[in-house]
C-alpha cells in the first residue's frame, strides 16, 4: 500500500523515507487503488450553529450540541485555505477505486474531532487520530508518532500493537468504516493520570490492549475476506512485553499532554503523576513556561528529576514573565550558556537581562557585547558593560563605531579598560561621520596621552639610583 504524507502550511515534520510520497494540495492526490495517508496540518475544533432553529430547535441544540468538526489549514492554488474534514477525506475517497479501503491517519490538534462524522464520508476508510477533539497537540509527538509509523514495513495492526502503551497516553482512537458500517475504539489517559504508582500500569494497559484484541478480532473475522490489504495479518493476543524505561514513558507523555491542555482541573491530576520517580518534565516545563503558569512552572521545577535545560530558560527569557525566570533561574540545573544571553539581550528587557546577568554562572563573551552594540538600547548595553566578565577588544570598538550612535559609542569609549588603536581611527573615517571621528579621536589622544604618561614615570623611576660609597670610604665588615 502506497503512503502518502499531505503537510499543511507551517509545518515542520521531517519525512527521512524517500518511499513516502510528499504532496501539498488536494489537487495532488492519487487516484486509484487504497492508499495509506498521514495528514499533518495545523487544526481547530469548529461547531457549527445552524441558524432559523426555532425556540425548540435552540433549546434542543444547547443542551444537545452538534458534534464538532475538524478544520485543518492546508495549501491551496490561491495560497492556504481552511478545509473541514469531511471536506478533505471525501476528497480522498472520491480519488480511490470504489471497494477498495484508504488509511488516514491525523496528526493535527483536535484531530479527534474527525471521528464525529464518518457517516458522512463515501466508501471505506480506516481513520487514526492522535489526540482528543479537545486538546491540542504537540510536534514533538506528532513527529515521534509518525516516525514510529513509517521507520519500517510493518502492517498498521503491527504498529498499534508495538507502540499501544504510548498511543494509550495519546488518547489515539482508531475508526473502520466499511461497507457503510463504522466500528471505534478510543483509549484515554485518564486513568492513568490519576495513578499513585507505576505499578498500576501494566495492569491497566494489559485490560486495555485485552478490550482491543476483541475489537479488532470481530471486525477481521467479518471483513478479512472482503478486504485482505487491510486484514491481512492475525493480531497477536499478547501486548508486547514492556521495560520499566517504556512505562515512565507511559507516564511522561501522558503528563506532558496534560500540561499542555491545561485546564482547572490539571493540576492536581499533575500532582499525582509527579509523585512517580524518573518522569521525563522537560516539554512540561516548556508548555507551563509559554502559558505563563506560575503555579504549573514551580510545581514541574520542584519535581526532584527535573532538569532544566537551556532551551527552556531561552523560553522562559522570551516570555519576558519575570517571576517565572527568576524560579527558573533559580533551579540548581541551570547553567547560563552564551546564546542564553543573546536571547536576553534581544529581548530588551532591563529587568529580564539583568536577571540573566545576576547568575553566579554568567559569563560575558565578546559577542554578546557585540549583541548588546547592535541592538542599540543605552540601558541594555551599560548593564552588559557593568558585568564583573566584560572585556572590550578593538573589534568591540569597530562594531560600536560603525553602529552610529554617539551615545554607545561613548558608552564603550568610556569603559574603564578601553584602549583605542589606530585602527579604530581608520574605522572611524570610514564612516564619514563627523562626529564619530571626532569622538574615537579625542579617546585616541586621551590613551595615546595615558600611556605617554605611564611611560614618563617609568623613565623617571629608573634615574633614581641609590648613592654607591666612593671607593676606599667603605663600611665595616663584619
Amino acid at each position: 500500500m502506497q503512503k502518502i504524507l499531505f503537510k499543511g502550511p507551517n509545518i515542520s515534520m521531517k519525512n527521512e523515507n524517500p518511499d513516502i510520497k510528499e504532496i501539498k494540495t488536494l489537487a495532488d492526490l492519487p487516484s486509484g487503488t487504497g492508499s495509506e495517508y498521514f495528514i499533518n496540518a495545523h487544526g481547530s475544533e469548529f461547531f457549527y450553529k445552524p441558524t432559523n432553529l426555532g425556540l425548540w430547535g435552540k433549546i434542543k441544540s444547547y443542551f444537545m450540541p452538534e458534534p464538532s468538526y475538524l478544520s485543518m489549514s492546508i495549501f491551496s492554488d490561491e495560497g492556504t485555505t481552511s478545509v473541514l474534514d469531511i471536506t478533505m477525506l471525501n476528497k480522498i475517497q472520491n480519488n480511490t477505486i470504489a471497494n477498495q479501503c484508504n488509511i488516514v491517519h491525523i496528526f493535527s490538534c483536535h484531530s479527534g474531532a474527525a471521528q464525529h462524522h464518518l457517516d458522512w464520508i463515501q466508501g471505506n476508510m480506516v481513520l487514526c487520530t492522535y489526540n482528543k477533539a479537545s486538546d491540542a497537540n504537540i510536534v514533538r509527538l506528532a513527529q515521534s508518532n509518525y516516525d514510529a509509523r513509517t521507520k519500517n514495513d510493518f502492517l498498521l495492526i503491527e504498529y498499534i500493537r508495538d507502540h499501544f502503551h504510548l498511543l494509550v497516553a495519546s488518547d489515539f482512537s482508531i475508526s473502520y468504516k466499511l461497507d457503510d458500517q463504522i466500528y471505534s475504539f478510543s483509549l484515554s489517559a485518564n486513568k492513568i493520570k490519576k495513578m499513585k504508582s507505576i505499578a498500576e500500569l501494566p495492569a491497566f494497559l494489559h485490560k486495555e490492549y485485552k478490550a482491543f484484541v476483541k475489537f479488532y478480532k470481530n471486525i477481521h473475522a467479518k471483513y478479512h475476506k472482503s478486504y485482505p490489504e487491510i486484514f491481512n495479518l492475525n493480531i497477536e493476543t499478547k501486548p508486547k512485553e514492556l521495560t520499566y524505561d517504556d512505562l515512565i514513558r507511559v507516564f511522561s507523555r501522558a503528563l506532558t499532554l496534560e500540561t499542555y491542555n491545561f485546564n482547572k482541573l490539571s493540576l492536581s491530576k499533575i500532582e499525582t503523576m509527579l509523585n512517580q520517580k524518573g518522569l521525563y518534565t522537560d516539554i512540561s516545563i516548556g508548555n507551563a513556561i509559554e502559558q505563563g503558569n506560575s503555579e504549573l512552572v514551580m510545581c514541574l521545577l520542584n519535581y526532584g528529576n527535573t532538569k532544566v535545560s537551556n532551551y527552556n530558560l531561552d523560553k522562559a527569557i522570551e516570555k519576558g514573565d519575570l517571576a517565572i525566570l527568576k524560579a527558573v533561574l533559580e533551579h540548581s540545573t541551570i547553567k547560563i550558556e552564551s546564546y542564553n544571553l543573546d536571547k536576553a539581550i534581544e529581548k530588551g528587557d532591563l529587568a529580564i537581562l539583568k536577571a540573566v546577568l545576576e547568575h553566579s554562572t554568567t559569563k560575558i563573551e565578546l559577542y554578546n557585547l557585540d549583541k548588546a552594540v547592535e541592538k542599540g538600547d543605552l540601558a541594555i548595553l551599560k548593564a552588559v558593560l557593568e558585568h564583573s566578565t566584560t572585556k572590550i577588544e578593538l573589534y568591540n570598538l569597530d562594531k560600536a563605531i560603525e553602529k552610529g550612535d554617539l551615545a554607545i559609542l561613548k558608552a564603550v569609549l568610556e569603559y574603564s579598560t578601553i584602549e583605542v588603536g589606530s585602527s579604530n581611527i581608520y574605522t572611524a573615517e570610514e564612516t564619514h561621520n563627523l562626529d564619530v571621528i571626532e569622538l574615537v579621536k579625542k579617546y585616541y589622544n586621551s590613551t595615546i596621552n595615558t600611556i605617554t604618561s605611564e611611560e614618563n614615570t617609568i623613565d623617571t623611576t629608573l634615574t633614581v639610583v641609590e648613592e654607591v660609597p666612593a671607593l676606599g670610604e667603605g663600611t665595616e665588615g663584619v
